[in-house]
């Protein structure tokens, strides 16, 4: 069935019930609980069978009026006292009866719910606060019972007080069916001692009752039963519960056999109030003066108990007192649900604080490993640099390229970085000859456009053109060449490069192609290029160096190129990258293997 809490409101006359669940719609709901077929408040009596049990609810009141001697009404009125009830010969504390009777309610309602509720709660008269508390807690562990106790006010008062503020000074008043209560609260704490009477329901009852019967035709003479007298008191009952909404009711009853209905009123019944609700009301007054406060000290007071719910309760109040009131939707049952929702509350914290922790320890991050130096020969370092620059210039010049832009000679792109900082050209050889001794390429007719069509119609991707690059061998000299083209945009958009000159030589000769017998040549560094001055901090042009490899046959010697003036950074960087590809083309594998 699922979890749920189970509240109980012990009074002087009754017990109330109530049950707090998850709905169908997973939204919390408070409830009144049927015990057993009961009303969900319950006739506080017991009868004591000849061995000595306890029985509790209607079957209890039937038999009640067979053998009246083995009735208690009313029992709770004596918890905490030293003697004991004495009961057809056997003798039982109120407390310990009423644990008894505690124990059956759970375990009716474990059956018809099928399962003990998860918490159970159990509010008791303030007045109860102290010795008498202790006595129903000490009597309930007896039978094993786990029950938390609340008292009435400040229950009620941290449910329905309309501010929480340390100010805030609240009057519970507490007309049960045997007792008022009138109980001071400033910042949900207690003002001294509840201020009690023995006023309540039951003299409103009897004198309703005494109308009632007064009123059936051919009452003289005729006497009615135990059993017509106790349904005509709870039909009268139920009368006053209907006068709190409706102007008029009827009340059937019967006497010496014979049935009738008496009609009475909403005026007829607080004509019979007046006098009990009036004291009531002094007793507010007696609390406030022994607190030192006035009427006007007070913010509110709150109406709980079944026989608050008769209008002129409030009128009279309002009356004497001229202070707000707060009227729960049902003052008979405000203080057992007040105590449910602060159990479900309780309950929901205890599971969570009780769920299981994640695991930190295998999402703990593995620790951070020292890193290792290694040294590394300075050969073989440069090699190794040029070789990451290759795969780098590789990478770059795959993912920017639009391939299949240029004449049929060769494939390349160009991009406009800024305006007005000159263009990088890069070239891709397709074939195996160096792009020295390349021709230049031709203009280019049909202007520039943000995405070109492939000038090979076969080809789509880099990927298509890597195939039908021939596969020989090129000389382990030269390389791309960086070269600065004209400026002819400022847009930033692709733009192919058209010029009829061919590239400016270099005046240093590219390093002779070593072969097996002759030993490789050390590098020699080339002093930095003079600093220009509108370029901040250029880069000196690093010296290629030479890797040795055995070849078939010795490679022909590049034509010389010129120094090129000192570049850009954006140019140093392509630069860098045709250099470091001097001596091991892109082209050819052996030649790298042979370095490393």
């Amino acid at each position: 069935m699922g979890e749920f809490v189970f509240a109980l409101d012990v009074g002087t006359t009754s017990v109330r019930t109530v049950i707090a669940r998850i709905d169908a719609h997973e939204e919390l709901q408070v409830a009144p609980l049927a015990v057993e077929g009961e009303r969900a408040d319950i006739p506080l009596l017991a009868f004591i069978t000849e061995d000595g049990d306890a029985i509790f609810g209607t079957e209890a009141e039937r038999r009640g009026c067979d053998q009246p001697e083995r009735v208690v009404y009313g029992f709770t009125r004596w918890i905490g006292d030293d003697v004991p009830l004495v009961v057809s010969g056997f003798s039982v504390s109120a407390d310990e009866l009423l644990a008894r009777m505690v124990l059956w309610i759970i375990r009716t309602v474990a059956a018809d719910q099928g399962g003990r509720p998860d918490a159970i709660a159990l509010v008791h008269p303030t007045s109860w606060c102290g010795h008498r508390a202790d006595a129903v807690r000490a009597s309930l562990r007896e039978l094993d019972l786990e029950v938390t106790l609340f008292p009435a006010a400040p229950t009620v008062a941290q449910q329905h007080a309309t501010a929480g503020s340390r100010s805030h000074t609240v009057c519970v008043y507490d007309l049960g069916g045997a007792r008022f209560e009138a109980t001071l609260l400033r910042g949900g704490r207690m003002l001294g001692e509840p201020q009690t009477a023995e006023i309540g329901g039951v003299e409103i009852d009897a004198a309703l009752l005494t109308h009632v019967l007064g009123m059936l035709p051919e009452a003289a003479g005729v006497d009615a039963t135990r059993a017509e007298l106790l349904a005509a008191r709870r039909a009268v009952i139920d009368a006053k519960e209907r006068l709190s909404h409706r102007s008029d009711v009827s009340v059937p009853v019967s006497r010496g056999g014979r049935g009738a209905s008496v009609r009475i009123t909403r005026a007829e019944l607080e004509s019979m109030a007046a006098a009990p609700i009036a004291r009531t009301v002094e007793v507010v007054e007696q609390a406030l003066e022994s607190e030192r406060l006035t009427a006007a000290d007070l913010d509110e007071v709150i109406l709980i108990g079944g026989s608050a719910r008769v209008p002129l309760v409030a009128e009279m109040l309002s009356a004497r007192l001229d202070v707000p009131l707060t009227v729960p939707d049902d003052p008979a049952l405000a203080a057992a649900m007040a105590a449910a929702l602060r159990s479900w509350g309780s309950l929901q914290a205890e599971r969570a604080s009780a769920a299981p922790l994640p695991d930190l320890a295998s999402a703990r991050p593995a620790a951070p490993r020292r890193p290792v130096r290694v040294h590394i020969p300075y050969g073989a370092a440069a090699t190794l640099a040029a070789g990451a620059v290759i795969i780098a210039a590789g990478m770059v010049f795959a993912a920017t390229t639009p391939l299949g832009g240029g004449a049929d000679s060769a494939d390349g792109a160009t991009a406009d970085e800024t305006a007005g900082s000159g263009a990088l050209s890069v070239l891709r050889p397709a074939s195996g000859f160096s792009v020295a001794d390349a021709t230049a390429l031709g203009d280019d007719p049909d202007g520039a456009d943000e995405e070109r069509a492939p000038s090979h119609p076969g080809r789509s991707s880099d990927a298509d053109i890597d195939d039908e690059l021939p596969t020989t061998q090129t000389p382990r000299s030269g390389g791309a060449t960086v070269e600065r083209p004209p400026s002819d945009s400022r847009d930033g958009s692709a733009r192919p490069i058209a010029s009829g000159a061919a590239p400016a030589p270099r005046t240093d000769p590219a390093p002779p192609s070593p072969s097996a017998e002759t030993p490789p040549a050390q590098p020699e560094e080339e002093p930095p290029a003079a600093e220009p001055t509108p370029q901040p901090e250029p880069a000196p042009e690093p010296t290629p160096t030479p890797a040795p490899e055995p070849a078939p046959e010795p490679a022909p010697e590049p034509a010389p190129e010129t120094t090129a003036a000192p570049a850009s950074a954006s140019e140093q960087a392509s630069a860098d990258a045709s250099l470091v590809q001097s001596p091991l083309t892109a082209s050819d594998p052996s030649a790298e293997i042979a370095a490393l």
